[in-house]
């Protein structure tokens, strides 16, 4: 998995672990072409109301669309940058650009 914080980029291989304070902008990615796994840990609990509506949008097979994708984090209280990835959830690695 990749990881953009705080705009360093870190590749954390399997095994690894990362942490992302508080606040701190953030997102991530597969950027290989082999099906990657996580375990992620918040603390405090709340944003897990926010990875089940992703995983309906997911499993519903609708296209995945910037401007959804920006009105699902900002329902959940999340900010969204326009320089961090286009689209949180996809499940392409990006091409050449960053876009997916």
């Amino acid at each position: 998995m990749t990881f953009l914080i705080d705009g360093c980029e870190h590749v954390a291989r399997a095994g690894s672990f990362v942490f992302v304070p508080r606040g701190v902008a953030h997102t991530f990615w597969n950027a290989g072409a082999a099906p990657a796994r996580q375990l992620t840990v918040f603390t405090p609990a709340g944003i897990e109301d926010y990875f089940a509506e992703v995983s309906l949008v997911l499993a519903s097979g609708a296209t995945e669309t910037t401007e959804a994708a920006t009105a699902l984090m900002e329902k959940h209280n999340m900010v969204v940058s326009p320089s961090t990835r286009p689209v949180y959830g996809a499940l392409a690695p990006p091409d050449a650009t960053g876009r997916r």
